[in-house]
């Protein structure tokens, strides 16, 4: 059975998208699931996993309601604060249901590149752990050595490197994305989603063994041709 590991579905102000501006041209307008579900089936893909695209448990709710409604809806990685004193209510109500899977936070929206590193950020993702709850983490090179921090200090939490931390190719400096990346795969506890336009690039030796397909098909419509 063949699983996208990553789209996203979203309404235009329907929630806060701090990164959604008219600018963005094909990814500014509605994507929901009746358009998406018949792309999939030509294709041969079984299941999707849903991702947040906003960091709103209102999103996250929004998220699980489509993946009721909809069976080719496998999970759905939601959002949560991390740092919020009630973290643990509000896991032991979403944890209720069978389809939420994992926590994502716009991390490279953050002006701190440590914000993964800070204690109150650890304390959540210490409760994500114990609930057996993954966390995916959105991020560019520069967070990795924080990403590093959090596998070291939560062996037992799954992690997921999306878009493979996003590496600079049009720019021509990977380098430094290269060795981080290489770094983070030492740790058996991650994976990396990537699109299928990055496999025409060169993943490192060593990395490959963590990669899990994704289409991400909303954002790929930007780079497909790069």
């Amino acid at each position: 059975m063949i699983v996208d590991s990553h789209q996203h579905f979203w309404q235009v102000g329907r929630f806060d998208y701090p990164w959604m501006s008219p600018e963005l041209g094909v990814l500014y307008r509605d994507y929901l699931p009746a358009q998406l579900e018949p792309i999939l089936k030509q294709h041969g893909v079984a299941k999707a996993v849903l991702v947040q695209a906003s960091n709103s448990l209102a999103e996250t709710h929004w998220l699980l309601s489509l993946a009721d409604s909809y069976s080719f809806i496998a999970g759905v990685v939601g959002w949560v604060d991390l740092t919020d004193v009630g973290l643990a209510q509000e896991l032991e109500v979403l944890t209720a249901n069978p389809k939420f899977k994992g926590v994502r936070h716009l991390v490279e929206s953050e002006p701190a590149d440590d914000w993964l590193a800070q204690p109150g950020v650890l304390h959540g993702l210490q409760s994500l752990s114990d609930y057996g709850v993954s966390y995916d983490l959105l991020v560019h090179t520069r967070h990795l050595k924080h990403a590093r921090t959090v596998a070291k200090s939560f062996p037992d939490l799954r992690l997921v490197i999306d878009h493979m931390a996003k590496p600079p190719i049009a720019r021509g400096e990977t380098r430094e994305w290269a060795q981080e990346i290489k770094a983070v795969a030492a740790f058996p506890m991650f994976i990396a989603s990537y699109r299928d336009w990055l496999q025409k690039r060169t993943i490192p030796p060593g990395v490959r063994k963590i990669c899990a397909p994704s289409s991400s098909l909303r954002v790929s419509t930007l780079v497909r041709d790069a």
